[in-house]
């Protein structure tokens, strides 16, 4: 969740918004949903449908070149294509983001349903940098700690490691690639140990998580007795992301920002605001901040000094000699749109 809103918060002036209104998140209530990932699962299908609109969006330009300089259209002329022959910064900028950023995003929540324990490493490794730029300090901190404690008990204790890395997600209904993180289940039953009763004191909030797991059990025991679906007058619906990814991608083209990747142009927002050049290498500038903070943790000797408390309202704009990004702006979304 706290990745998804890392996510949302670097592109919401770029393209983030601007998709949201198009298919229907209009309200400031609305936007501010989105902005705020206040529904992970809503959330994630716009963020799908954004990608896979953009994705197709970008393939769309690469196979019209390819059918002009009648070459196949695979990865290495892509990257040529992209390297090479797209000279709009606002193509680069937003391939830069998806590529990094959008595809370690998704693979994390793809390796979390799968319990592939390599695949999460490497997502959260890529994507790290953003929490350390972005002044996402709990996080960048329990992202080195977790991973200096993995190599402790690799060294320390191979077996142990070995036995944990394949159960760091929980699968309750023995499918395959259906597993999920443990914060997720914890979320979960501490909703289900509110809603036993009001809880208006300790004691009583103390005595609704002690019974919560048994009182689950017998409703469960007792519908299936009386033949009771508890899904059965659930109102679920599916989005049509077909649909949804065809109004988002009739947006872009409408905005014509992607529409023209072998022109020069200043870097704009889908709504026409000016964007920061630098971010075309923020990628680059993310692993430097990331890599800072650890050579810090090791000069200071400790968690704590190194991430100082003044990097909490700074962030990536942090002021510093020989500073990549020279914004001034406190948070990163006015910086997009300095």
């Amino acid at each position: 969740m706290n990745m998804l809103r890392s996510f949302v918060s670097l592109n919401w002036n770029i393209d983030y918004s601007f998709l949201a209104e198009a298919i229907g998140f209009k309200s400031p209530k609305a936007q501010l949903f989105q902005l705020k990932v206040q529904d992970l699962h809503k959330c994630m299908d716009t963020f799908n449908s954004r990608r896979t609109a953009k994705l197709r969006e970008y393939a769309r330009k690469f196979v019209q070149y390819c059918r002009g300089a009648q070459i196949p259209g695979n990865s290495k002329n892509f990257d040529y294509w992209l390297n090479n022959i797209v000279k709009s910064k606002n193509f680069k900028i937003q391939v830069e983001i998806d590529k990094y950023y959008g595809t370690a995003l998704w693979m994390c929540y793809a390796a979390q349903r799968a319990n592939y324990w390599k695949l999460y490493k490497a997502s959260v490794r890529i994507f790290s940098g953003l929490f350390h730029s972005n002044g996402n300090n709990n996080y960048s901190v329990i992202e080195v700690y977790d991973d200096y404690l993995m190599r402790c008990m690799l060294r320390n204790n191979p077996i142990l490691h070995e036995h944990l890395i394949t159960r760091l997600f929980s699968n309750l209904t023995d499918e395959p690639f259906g597993a999920q993180s443990h914060d997720a289940r914890h979320e979960e039953i501490n909703k289900k140990g509110q809603n036993m009763f009001p809880g208006n004191s300790l004691e009583e909030l103390d005595l609704a998580f002690k019974i919560v797991d048994d009182v689950w059990k017998l409703r469960k025991l007792k519908y299936a007795e009386m033949g009771i679906s508890e899904n059965k007058h659930t109102n679920i619906v599916i989005p049509d992301l077909e649909n949804i990814v065809l109004t988002m991608r009739t947006a872009i083209r409408e905005s014509e920002v992607l529409e023209y990747p072998l022109f020069s142009d200043a870097p704009l927002s889908y709504t026409d605001v000016p964007l920061n050049p630098e971010l075309g290498d923020v990628f680059n500038y993310c692993e430097n901040r990331r890599k800072n903070d650890i050579l810090n943790v090791i000069r200071f000797n400790s968690f704590d000094a190194a991430f100082d408390s003044k990097r909490k309202k700074l962030g990536i704009l942090r002021s510093e000699k020989n500073n990549l990004l020279s914004a001034t702006e406190i948070s990163i979304n006015t910086y997009l749109c300095h």
